[in-house]
């Protein structure tokens, strides 16, 4: 991009990039000294969207600038626009934490033009309303697992007590580089104040897509999930909505539209039940899952016929044989060796270990059966009143450690002394193990006696600066009097959680990284659903592990780097990058929580902070990520798009295995020649390097299509 976008709404006149005001009307083209506008990406009834540059972050990235310029006429109008762009900013503060959900970076009026500007993560990628028009209606596969996704991003914008309010097609976007979607447009959300959720507002959202009720200015969580309902409907059939709403029956006869595509009869229901009236609808995401996941297990006979433990071992085993097979299909190299090269990874990048600390009965255990899924015969001593002794679960299995759970004896136990407890867990964080770690303080959401816990927190985290903390408040439905049979709808009033959650954040203040809601009951219990909050749980935790892990594994990096490896060519660098694209090829084939494009991106880091040792080159992981950054350029989404990669959702991880392997060999490739150049005292030729990384990028994946 060589240009610079006049903001000027009646301007809009292209600057070359060395100028700092407009050539045609000589407004400043550079927002707070920061943010470059390139070009207009759309306009709507608030205002235009630009694409920019952010020149406030070393990596320069895209960004989105939002230009509030209401095209409605009268005061009210206007003003009532201005507030729902506020509001815009203010959701996307909150709920920008969620990584599929886009970051607001700033929000401000410029002074230059006295109007409001905001500015948020650019995803690059296609709508799926583009997507449609690309590649055609979408199968059974491709929706589960859209529904699946879209889901757990709504039960976290449901627990901070939002409603989307526009849910559609074009509101949700497929992110190029690793193809997670993205919920975006915040402009209609509304904010649920506890006992108001059914009073009568303004008629927000895109008509085909609403529910009834919130076309009556009366939206409700579930009005969300009926829009995502219609949004599948319209995706396996690509045909207006409208077009099969029968207004006799107040249904969608969306199956008549079908065609040559097919859905299974029990998606169908689903489906079906999503957008029924508000009262035969689904009241939750969590209940929408839940019957995904059973309808699921109906259908997969590897689940059926196993438990839950047995099922992951027997999903790992398969994914690192076809991380072999792959491998093997680039290098002449036997079994024996890949074994060895596997050990090699297996022992010197780190399992990440996260120390649960808390009072007995606070939901220790079950954060550990709501991860593994192991039975409660086994986490916990069977679920006595609380764990009798310390006890690790590796997840999933011995053979792919991604993530250690101890869950610790309950802090305060009458039966132990606490301090013996505390000098076991620092003899045990002592110990010279090669290990990332975090905490994870769980917290009654009814108990406020807590000063021993936060006193052993702080004394913690005062000896362990480096270990970020979690802090997980638990036993939601605990809120009711415990002799209350007919206890109401669950989970219970917001009002009163998020008052408890603020009191507890503010007890355990600048002691934890991140604070998240979540419960855990069992099915006899009769809650619905049996674990409240998994997902936004899962999002807490994995924001933690990437900086986690970097921090340990430039630690190992250090201290087996300089005289013992020394400087060496890439035919011995080649040794080092095969482990790495190993793991790459095995983590993207298991469809596990933390099997992510940042857990990937996190070993591409480590590989090329590795390779810069090698080279002489002393890098931080700041560094090691901007020379990723650098290397890759964008170069996933060319690949997308030139279908050099042909990674389609819904037809299998085996694709996405067989690219994340390749990508990362490339890479590696491609970031020897970028510190052969530095330690031959060259300038590195960033088009050379990228063409070295596409052209091996190409000659892996044919041999992946040969096999």
């Amino acid at each position: 991009m060589n240009t610079i976008c006049c903001l000027n709404p009646h301007c809009l006149n292209y600057n070359p990039d060395n100028c700092k005001y407009c050539q045609k009307c000589g407004s400043k083209l550079i927002l707070r000294e920061r943010f470059i506008p390139r070009k207009i990406l759309g306009q709507g009834g608030f205002g235009r969207t630009f694409l920019a540059t952010d020149t406030g972050k070393p990596s320069q990235p895209l960004c989105v600038i939002k230009q509030f310029l209401p095209q409605a006429q009268g005061t009210d109008t206007i003003d009532k626009a201005s507030r729902l762009f506020n509001q815009e900013a203010r959701q996307l503060e909150e709920l920008g934490q969620h990584p599929q959900i886009p970051e607001l970076f700033d929000y401000f009026t410029h002074s230059e033009d006295n109007r409001q500007y905001l500015v948020q993560e650019y995803i690059e990628g296609d709508t799926l309303e583009v997507e449609l028009q690309k590649k055609g209606v979408f199968s059974t596969t491709q929706i589960r697992e859209l529904l699946i996704e879209l889901l757990n991003i709504l039960a976290f914008v449901h627990e901070k007590q939002v409603i989307h309010r526009d849910i559609k097609p074009e509101n949700i976007i497929r992110r190029a580089m690793d193809s997670k979607l993205f919920l975006v447009d915040f402009g209609a959300a509304k904010v649920v104040d506890g006992q108001a959720e059914m009073k009568e507002g303004t008629v927000i959202g895109s008509m085909e897509y609403c529910a009834p009720e919130q076309i009556r200015g009366q939206a409700t969580f579930s009005s969300d999930i009926y829009s995502l309902g219609v949004t599948c409907m319209y995706l396996v059939t690509n045909v207006d909505p409208t077009s099969f709403y029968d207004t006799t029956t107040e249904k969608f006869l969306w199956r008549n539209h079908l065609g040559t595509n097919s859905v299974t009869d029990q998606l169908g229901r689903i489906l079906d039940k999503m957008t029924a009236s508000v009262r035969e609808r689904y009241q939750s995401v969590g209940e929408v899952i839940k019957e995904l996941n059973f309808a699921e297990s109906n259908q997969s006979e590897t689940k059926s016929d196993v438990n839950p433990v047995n099922y992951w071992q027997t999903l790992v085993s398969r994914a690192v044989e076809k991380g072999k097979q792959s491998v093997q299909q680039w290098f002449s190299i036997n079994d024996s060796q890949v074994a060895e090269i596997l050990a090699t990874v297996t022992s010197q990048l780190p399992t990440t270990e996260a120390l649960l600390l808390g009072k007995p009965q606070t939901g220790k255990s079950s954060i550990v059966r709501g991860f593994t899924g192991v039975s409660p015969e086994i986490i916990g001593q069977g679920f006595r009143p609380h764990t009798q002794n310390t006890e690790r679960y590796i997840y999933p299995n011995n053979d792919l450690p991604l993530i250690i759970f101890t869950d610790t004896v309950g802090l305060g136990d009458t039966d132990k002394d606490t301090e013996v407890i505390i000098q076991e867990i620092i003899k045990d964080l002592n110990t010279g193990t090669k290990r990332a770690r975090v905490f994870i303080l769980t917290v009654k959401i009814n108990d406020f006696a807590t000063d021993t816990l936060r006193n052993i927190a702080q004394k913690l985290r005062q000896q362990y600066t480096h270990i970020p903390c979690l802090l997980a408040v638990t036993c939601l439905h605990e809120i009711y009097p415990p002799d209350m049979k007919n206890h109401p709808d669950y989970p219970p009033n917001f009002a009163e959680i998020n008052r408890a959650f603020d009191e507890i954040k503010a007890n355990f203040s600048g002691l934890y990284d991140r604070a998240t809601l979540v419960d855990f009951t069992l099915e006899e219990d009769g809650y619905s659903p049996v674990f409240y909050g998994l997902e936004a749980f899962r999002d807490s935790l994995t924001s933690l592990l990437p900086e986690a892990e970097a921090k340990t594994i430039y630690q190992l990096l250090d201290e087996q780097a300089g005289d013992k490896l020394g400087n060496i060519y890439r035919d011995t660098a080649r040794r080092y990058i095969l482990p790495f694209s190993i793991m790459a090829t095995t983590l993207a084939a298991v469809p596990l929580p933390f099997t992510t494009m940042p857990v990937l991106t996190a070993l591409q880091v480590s590989m090329v902070g590795l390779l810069g040792k090698l080279y002489g080159q002393t890098l931080t992981p700041s560094q090691a990520g901007g020379i990723v950054s650098t290397i890759t350029g964008g170069f996933l989404a060319q690949a997308i798009g030139r279908e050099l990669i042909k990674f389609i959702p819904g037809f299998g991880t085996v694709i996405a295995a067989s690219w994340a392997g390749a990508y990362t060999w490339s890479l590696g490739e491609a970031a020897c020649v970028y510190f052969g150049d530095l330690m031959g005292g060259k300038k590195p030729d960033l088009q050379t390097i990228q063409n070295v990384m596409e052209q091996t990028f190409q000659s892996k994946e044919n041999t992946q299509k040969e096999e």
